[in-house]
């Protein structure tokens, strides 16, 4: 089985602690009925418990929770659903997407390299410092290159 990105956030909603449908509706900005249809489903599939009018990640299957989260097909279905939505947004919207085409030495490459390397860092310390957020109000940052040839070989299959 694998995760949608809406199951993901739920778990990571629940991950900082139990919450009841209003205070989970506040977290993720959803509807309704699909935050409700979908917590049935995590239930059913035993990731979740309801108890005391809260809802919260079922420890007993903590390591399975892991492994779906840190699942491939997983993690590329979430992937790919951000890349749609931003494309869509910047589609439909005066948001702006930056695409830079440039030759890089392979000094420059790995001097890029590093810098992702460095974003990435400061990223990962705030993702550990601000459990007690919305996840609503969280920001997604999203980078990576690819070559022409890369870009060609997809658009002739």
């Amino acid at each position: 089985m694998n995760l949608t990105p809406i199951h993901r956030y739920i778990i990571e909603s629940l991950n900082s602690s139990s919450k009841n449908f209003e205070e989970l509706l506040i977290d993720l900005k959803l509807e309704t009925n699909y935050l409700k249809e979908t917590l049935v489903k995590l239930i059913s599939i035993d990731l979740l418990i309801y108890k005391d009018n809260k809802y919260s990640i079922k420890a007993s299957n903590i390591n399975i929770i892991k492994k779906l989260l840190t699942h491939k097909k997983s993690k590329n279905y979430e992937i790919k659903s951000i890349l749609d939505s931003a494309r869509e947004r910047f589609i439909n919207t005066n948001d702006s997407l930056n695409i830079s085409k440039v030759y890089l030495s392979k000094d420059d490459l790995e001097m890029t390299e590093s810098l992702f390397n460095q974003l990435q860092s400061f990223l990962s310390k705030r993702t550990t410092s601000s459990k007690t957020k919305n996840i609503n109000s969280k920001y997604i940052f999203y980078w990576g290159n690819q070559t022409y040839s890369d870009v060609l070989k997809f658009l002739n299959s």
